[in-house]
């Protein structure tokens, strides 16, 4: 394979069928652009991804998006943030992220410096999860372009996000919820 770029949207590809394709990537070193959005990996599926992200140092952009990974998949994927240099776009939007996945995600922020745009658009994510995250934004140097929209950000969560931006250097919203 010689593409640099692998797409399988819509596909509905199940869990077993992500496990098969990640053995299949682990040691590919031509595909740097992974997107498998909208196929129902759920946690499992997420899980099978970020096992292969821990052997593949090629992938940098990877979109994960609609495809209701959940708190399973984001504790597997935060654990290959802390260890991948490579990846630098993040895509999980739509995916049931609630506030204990933002806290693992950010979390993994702290320390990984080399992600530049993480979108966590169209997810349940609160108050603990802004604050989370703003801690993260205010260590994190190395994001340049966040997306929190379409989340359910109130009150202190909102503020402690605004915080860690203005103390962060470079990091700007995508785009921020109204209301």
């Amino acid at each position: 394979m010689k593409d640099s770029e692998l797409t399988v949207k819509h596909r509905g590809l199940s869990p077993k069928a992500a496990k098969a394709l990640a053995l299949s990537l682990t040691s590919n070193t031509s595909i740097v652009k992974l997107n498998l959005s909208d196929n129902g990996l759920d946690g499992n599926g997420a899980i099978a991804m970020a096992e292969m992200l821990k052997e593949n140092c090629y992938i940098s952009e990877l979109d994960l998006s609609e495809n209701r990974v959940g708190i399973k998949g984001a504790e597997a994927l935060s654990a290959v943030l802390r260890e991948n240099p490579v990846l630098v776009t993040v895509k999980l939007s739509g995916n049931e992220l609630n506030d204990r996945a933002a806290i693992y995600l950010a979390d993994a922020l702290v320390t990984n410096q080399k992600v530049e745009h993480l979108d966590l658009s169209h997810n349940m994510l609160g108050q603990p999860a802004g604050e989370a995250l703003g801690v993260a934004m205010a260590e994190n140097v190395g994001l340049k372009k966040l997306d929190l929209s379409w989340n359910n950000f109130r009150g202190q969560g909102a503020v402690a996000v605004a915080k860690g931006l203005g103390v962060g250097k470079g990091t700007r919203f995508e785009s921020f919820p109204e209301g």
